[in-house]
């Protein structure tokens, strides 16, 4: 192992890319907590949250810095994609009006969407990196620390099979638009919680109780 491994300083630009990443991941945990509504993954994606800001803190305490940008890259395009289809949904449906050119824009935002999800966080992220950080690592020792390299792998396995969760709900949502089932896009997600329990507004049920 290198003398100055860990402690040579880190460069500003990722040290800024890792704040601004933690400070996000952070803000979303308050948000899923107190106010976005409820969803069927709603503690799935809390969970993620914390998975992500446990991975970003050791990965930047034991220097693992490259395999963070990595997670960043592969993260962050999928979800800039879905930030705008969720923009141009909410556009579109503004004051209960349905308008066939915003429906064709949501749909082909989606379908983008779509493909760079089981590209990057799927395809590139199995591949590339849990192959990178396993079975590479373990076979050059470069850097070599068992206990961190077990606890490492494990919560960016954990990250990928909560990945595999959501591809499920993609799919699903796909499948209902090709088959007509959905005339327009829908997030099955809300579902069950808005049949049972009524409609939500910031966390909290706004249905009228029975007397």
């Amino acid at each position: 192992m290198r003398n100055n491994y860990f402690t040579r300083p880190i460069p500003s630009d990722i040290l800024s890319l890792y704040l601004i990443q933690f400070s996000y991941y952070l803000s979303g945990v308050y948000l899923e907590l107190y106010m976005d509504k409820r969803r069927k993954d709603s503690t799935l994606m809390l969970l993620h949250h914390f998975v992500t800001l446990a991975l970003m803190y050791f990965s930047y305490m034991g220097r693992y810095l490259k395999h963070g940008c990595i997670i960043f890259f592969l993260n962050d395009i999928s979800d800039a994609i879905l930030e705008t289809g969720k923009i141009c949904l909410y556009i579109n449906h503004r004051g209960g009006i349905q308008r066939p050119f915003g429906e064709f824009c949501c749909n082909a935002i989606f379908f983008f969407f779509t493909i760079s999800w089981f590209y990057f966080r799927i395809y590139l992220y199995c591949v590339r990196l849990l192959h990178a950080t396993n079975w590479c690592v373990y076979l050059l020792r470069d850097h070599w620390l068992p206990r961190m390299y077990l606890f490492f792998n494990g919560l960016l396995w954990t990250l990928f099979v909560m990945q595999l969760i959501w591809s499920y709900y993609i799919l699903s949502m796909c499948i209902r638009l090709v088959t007509g089932k959905d005339k327009m896009l829908e997030d099955i997600r809300e579902e069950e919680i808005e049949q049972s329990n009524g409609p939500f507004k910031n966390g909290i049920s706004t249905a009228k109780k029975e007397k």
